[in-house]
């Protein structure tokens, strides 16, 4: 199982920003396995050869950006479906180490903005899609989604305060159940 098609539909549940997805570390789970703690991104840069290249750094894109978020049943199982294929694949799943790897050239590597766009973009193409949707898509339909369940709820103690902490919202979008039925995820 490549982690990336994991990573995609991890972010089906939270709608990180795909830096943030690619800085996710195995300590970031936090709470006894029930929040995930964002705090870092991969930011792409292009060297002087025009190559795309991932660096990290120890902060997300603003102040607004360090956040836990409520982790769903879903967002759990595929979390423990990541860490089995990263022991499969050889990948480290320490503390410090991330938690979508990749192999690049050979060499294992954290996931980057542009291998996540690469891999959604196949799987687009492989459904049949005509326009290929990209990881911010994914957030924004995400994100509406869950706008939509707070404020659509007749439940009082649900409001914009607190939407980040739903726990086990189901939020897959029309295009990522065509995707899921393709088998080389």
């Amino acid at each position: 199982m490549d982690t990336r098609a994991l990573a995609i539909e991890f972010d089906f549940e939270n709608a990180l920003r795909v830096g943030e997805l690619c800085g996710l570390k195995w300590k970031d789970i936090v709470q006894e396995g029930e929040f995930i703690k964002i705090q870092r991104q991969i930011v792409e840069d292009q060297d002087e050869n025009g190559k795309s290249a991932g660096h990290r750094v120890e902060y997300p894109k603003s102040q607004a950006g360090y956040r836990l978020i409520k982790l769903s049943s879903n967002a759990k199982a595929i979390l423990a479906k990541t860490k089995d294929a990263n022991h499969k694949k050889g990948y480290p799943t320490g503390p410090d180490d991330y938690i979508f790897y990749r192999r690049y050239k050979g060499k294992i590597t954290f996931c980057t903005q542009r291998s996540f766009y690469n891999k959604l973009a196949k799987y687009c193409k492989l459904s049949g899609m005509r326009i290929v949707k990209s990881m911010h898509d994914i957030r924004r339909t995400v994100i509406t989604r869950m706008y939509h369940n707070i404020t659509s709820s007749k439940d009082p103690d649900l409001n914009l305060k607190n939407f980040r902490y739903l726990p086990d919202i189901q939020l897959f979008s029309k295009q990522w159940i065509m995707l899921r039925q393709i088998k080389t995820i």
